[in-house]
């Protein structure tokens, strides 16, 4: 029974979407043919005016815009029969009556753009050099993106680039706390290449394809075909891809994805690092892991040594690269200039797997 009551709901959605865009079209299309037989019949008045009132051009255009608004100034009307059934008859009886019909043709149109705005149905033509997110987390799915698009606004490169997500999460519309960072957000599946061109992926300028489980490697096998796509489709963008197993990172790779990270849902920050900084989010990512460099605590005594000092010490004695000290009180401290004269008891410092220190 839920199997069909989700099959049903998947066809009316599909049959609404048709529908209002059709709608959506038809409306343009009566609106456009609308305003054409009001300005016929504009002109028709004008040129009834010049010919029965002998009134000059500017004039009888004056009069018969502000009969068709209703606004009816009083300072010109006509005066001859002639005139006067006229204007009685293109003007009250049809022109008047079609400006309201236009009112509300414009009134429609808008409503349905305010509805397919909010439900994710929107095609933007104009997107380009945007940052377009593909997919969302199954779990904690909006305090992750909050967070990933503070991270994003914060970057100063990225600062002012439109984001634009593409996923089906949200087709009742965005989350109140998503729209404060001016979130373009489309409703559909990646898994579709009519979709991932109506996001205009060609003219992106970061693509990020979030892994849907973070836990199941299935998620890598939905990347690799949105990756497929795209590549079908072509784009200049720099693309960055989750992996759910390390072992599909070169497939990954091979489908065109610039950079492949682990999806770290706690550190949203490596999606963003991968973005901008190329290469730095495997140092990040194997910070959290005890493969290849890590951080590591290395316990000595100094005082009053410059940071550019204590580095070159370290370095040399092959205890890896400083990154911080920790004081006599416990405190960690990052230098902010190689200048500064540190004491404490020990230091942070990025090391390689096969460092050990006594």
């Amino acid at each position: 029974m839920k199997t069909l009551d989700l099959i049903l709901h998947v066809r009316s959605r599909m049959r609404h979407r048709r529908y209002t865009k059709h709608l959506s079209y038809n409306l343009f299309r009566r609106i456009f043919n609308f305003l054409v037989i009001l300005c016929v019949l504009l002109g028709i008045n004008t040129a009834a005016m010049m010919w029965f009132e002998k009134m000059n051009f500017s004039d009888a255009l004056w009069l018969s815009a502000t009969t068709v608004t209703t606004v009816g100034y009083g300072d010109f009307s006509p005066s001859s029969n002639e005139g006067r059934i006229v204007t009685v008859i293109s003007m009250y009886f049809i022109a008047i009556a079609l400006m309201g019909q236009i009112v509300g043709e414009y009134m429609d149109w808008r409503s349905i753009k305010t509805e397919k705005l909010r439900s994710g149905a929107w095609e933007f033509k104009d997107m380009e050099q945007h940052i377009q997110i593909i997919n969302t987390p199954n779990i904690d799915t909006e305090s992750y993106l909050d967070r990933l698009l503070n991270q994003v606004r914060s970057t100063p490169e990225l600062k002012n680039i439109p984001v634009q997500l593409l996923t089906r999460k949200y087709p009742e519309g965005i989350p109140t706390s998503l729209k404060r960072h001016k979130l373009i957000h489309r409703t559909g599946e990646a898994e579709n290449s009519t979709m991932l061109e109506s996001v205009q992926v060609d003219k992106a300028s970061y693509i990020v394809i979030l892994a849907r489980d973070a836990f199941d490697s299935i998620s890598d096998s939905l990347t690799y075909d949105i990756l497929s796509r795209i590549a079908e489709i072509g784009t200049d963008a720099t693309i960055v891809a989750e992996a759910v197993n390390d072992e599909n990172r070169k497939r990954l790779q091979s489908a065109g994805a610039n950079v492949v990270i682990r999806p770290m849902r706690a550190y949203p920050e490596l999606v963003v690092r991968a973005m901008t900084d190329p290469g730095t989010e495997q140092v990040m990512e194997n910070i959290f892991t005890h493969d290849g460099s890590r951080l590591a605590r290395v316990d000595f005594d100094f005082a009053n040594t410059k940071w550019a000092d204590l580095q070159c010490s370290i370095i040399q004695s092959n205890k890896g690269t400083p990154v911080a000290y920790i004081t006599v009180e416990g405190k960690i401290v990052i230098p902010d200039s190689n200048s500064m004269q540190c004491s404490g008891k020990g230091i942070i410092s990025l090391v390689s797997d096969k460092q050990t220190f006594v």
